[in-house]
């Protein structure tokens, strides 16, 4: 019965159903998948806000797999132990106070204010060496909002920790899930199922990606401004969207308490029922049974093979997902809030078909886990062969004048007499359409928000913030599409792949270690 401890409302029975855990659970699922793209959406604006680089950044999604790698064989062996519709609120939850974390950041170390008197500063280019460098620290402090580093050490920190907690927070939910629908449906109709919580979590990113590309439209303090998005100075309101995520996640979480351990008592569960009590009054026990549970199951080859496959797909899944928009972005040269509608609009999608249609395959032909491991393997071949036609599609990248002279810290400035310059990157253009490495290497003195002016680099004396757009490649929509095709065929193996490893564990597995 529906409901917690003894507050059982009749009017509450009406949603004891699978069908009904499927939809709220769908609905978390959406949330949580939304929260952890959200982060990949907003990389860039975070980096240039605290300061990052890239290899910070590859860090800070790391600590989500750390997270997940810690906690995953516990959650999975818990599953036979514990209620799993609460435990799965309890995460979803913690996920949720994760996504507040990392927006914490934000308020205890706000950007510094756009200023408007550049003039005066851009005076100080002509009076010596060090206001000269003054003047490139300035405009590069408002470029990436950091006014010292330890702002960006404790952003670091609480991002950090916000997505650990999130890697421990998404632990539980797949092996849960997986385990309280296979014991409360029929054998065949569990990937179906499973299906439809994969279809609305795949919706999550693109929920992200489309509320990231509108909030990279609007600037981080939330008040009107005179720069353009396209401005290397502009950081977008990255925090709003981990605000949102956060307390949504928080809130449809509470459905999820409120359903029972199981809806009928089947062999199954009540064989899971059994030894509970026994159990849980042993910790140790417990400590050792992982351990135990964990070398039987990795005894089975089929599933030994499957997990290697697996971790070589995810490598490859995740690098891609994690730096797919900042690779938009500079390879394109695009603002963030364009890649993100870009790949919101037809890479996820691309993913949502292909799940669907392997958890409607899976059903329609009853594939037992053989045929499972052949409809796994074939989409592959193609899937490869695409990537390496993705490599053949870029474009040349803009180039920056004098570019090989930029590479010590402090270099003369060409054309501007004995001027010295900082290796502070903040690229301009100008009307010629060739780019310059910052305002100074232009030979610039003078500036405003949206140009800088007596440029003796420059026969028309002015440049403008940002590389300039080069509009003669024709090569992003073919890789849109290409990918779209690969991920259609990529994403159609995850029912088949989550019903080969669960029909083998009920053959092969006791079960109590089915859930790992």
């Amino acid at each position: 019965m529906c409901g917690f401890h003894r507050c059982r409302p009749n009017w509450l029975q009406s949603c004891a159903s699978i069908k009904w855990f499927t939809a709220c659970y769908g609905v978390t699922s959406l949330l949580t998948s939304s929260l952890s793209m959200y982060m990949v959406s907003q990389i860039t604006t975070i980096e240039r806000q605290f300061g990052f680089s890239s290899t910070r950044s590859g860090q800070l999604m790391a600590c989500n797999d750390i997270g997940f790698s810690a906690f995953v064989l516990i959650a999975s062996y818990s599953a036979n132990k514990v209620n799993i519709p609460r435990f799965l609120c309890l995460s979803t939850i913690l996920y949720g106070i994760s996504g507040i974390l990392c927006s914490v950041p934000h308020f205890l170390h706000p950007p510094q204010p756009l200023g408007a008197d550049v003039n005066r500063t851009d005076t100080q280019l002509r009076r010596s060496l060090n206001e000269t460098r003054n003047f490139s620290a300035h405009v590069q402090t408002q470029s990436d909002g950091t006014g010292n580093s330890n702002s960006g050490t404790v952003a670091l920190a609480l991002i950090a920790i916000g997505m650990v907690l999130q890697g421990v927070g998404k632990a539980p939910r797949s092996p849960m899930a997986g385990k309280y629908l296979d014991d409360n449906t029929k054998p065949r109709e569990t990937g179906f199922y499973m299906g439809i919580i994969q279809t609305l979590a795949i919706f999550g990113p693109a929920i992200a990606y489309g509320l990231g590309g509108l909030f990279s439209q609007v600037y981080v303090t939330l008040e009107p401004v005179e720069i353009h998005p396209r401005d290397p100075r502009w950081i977008g309101a990255w925090w709003l969207g981990f605000l949102v995520f956060g307390v949504a996640a928080i809130v449809f979480a509470v459905p999820l308490a409120l359903f029972p351990s199981s809806f009928c008592a089947t062999p199954k569960v009540a064989a899971n029922r059994a030894p509970r009590e026994q159990c849980c009054r042993r910790t140790l026990k417990d400590v050792i049974g992982i351990f135990t549970s964990s070398y039987r199951t990795l005894r089975i080859r089929e599933y030994s093979l499957l997990l290697v496959a697996n971790i070589l797909n995810v490598i490859g899944y995740s690098a891609f997902m994690s730096f797919a928009p900042k690779y938009l972005e500079v390879q394109f040269n695009m603002p963030p809030w364009t890649s993100n509608v870009i790949l919101g609009a037809f890479g996820i999608p691309a993913v949502c078909i292909g799940t669907f249609g392997g958890g409607l395959l899976t059903r329609k032909l009853k594939l037992t886990p053989s045929r499972c491991s052949l409809v796994m393997f074939l989409p592959q071949i193609p899937c490869l062969i695409l990537t390496f036609v993705t490599m053949l599609l870029y474009c040349d990248q803009p180039r920056i004048h004098n570019w090989a002279q930029q590479r010590s810290n402090f270099l003369p400035a060409p054309c501007g007499g004995d001027r010295i310059c900082s290796n502070n990157f903040l690229p301009v253009c100008a009307g010629n359409g060739v780019n310059y490495f910052s305002p100074c290497h232009a030979g610039c003195s003078e500036g405003t928000h949206f140009k800088f002016t007596n440029c003796t680099c420059v026969e028309t004396g002015e440049v403008s913030p940002g590389l300039c757009k080069f509009d003669n490649c024709d090569k992003l929509w073919w890789v849109v599409a290409v990918n779209f095709v690969g991920t259609v065929l990529g994403a159609s193996v995850m029912m088949p792949s989550f019903i080969f490893n669960l029909r083998q564990g009920s053959v092969f597995v006791l079960i109590e270690d089915a859930p790992l």
